[in-house]
């Protein structure tokens, strides 16, 4: 509705011009241009957001590396039984279970007190205390001379 269309006398013309135009929003066009020069002024957000865009790649990825692993020979090899009959490696089934159920117990229990200790401390240093933790903690346990 335009301002000419609006027919009534003193004040409530002006209340009722604020009334038609609440919640209506316009945005000039932008040329593709001024969007790469608006991205190159904000690397950090466009860099913020492509990682943002990534993540759902990774929904799976724990899991999917949890199988690997189990199919992987060394690990066979160190924890799985030799079958003369059939001259093979193979990993029993209550070896498995317990691996995979570690894997969600674990993410349990650290999804509940991530919460907690990132609200605490701050998610940056949670997240460089957990990175600088794992890369520490695998050298000790690996096995590789």
């Amino acid at each position: 509705m335009q301002k000419h269309d609006i027919k009534q006398d003193g004040d409530n013309v002006e209340q009722k011009k604020d009334d038609v135009l609440e919640g209506i929003t316009t945005v000039a066009p932008t040329s593709f241009k001024d969007q790469l020069k608006a991205m190159k002024n904000h690397r950090r957000a466009v860099l913020a957001a492509f990682a943002c865009s990534t993540t759902p790649i990774l929904i799976g990825y724990d899991l999917t590396l949890i199988g690997s692993i189990i199919a992987n020979t060394q690990f066979v090899h160190q924890f799985g039984v030799f079958d003369a009959s059939s001259q093979t490696w193979s990993l029993p089934a209550s070896y498995q279970l317990t691996w995979s159920v570690v894997q969600y117990v674990s993410a349990i229990i650290f999804a509940i007190g991530s919460g907690y200790l990132n609200d605490r401390f701050g998610r940056r240093v949670c997240f460089l205390i957990t990175v600088m933790s794992v890369s520490s903690f695998v050298p000790f346990i690996s096995s590789v001379p």
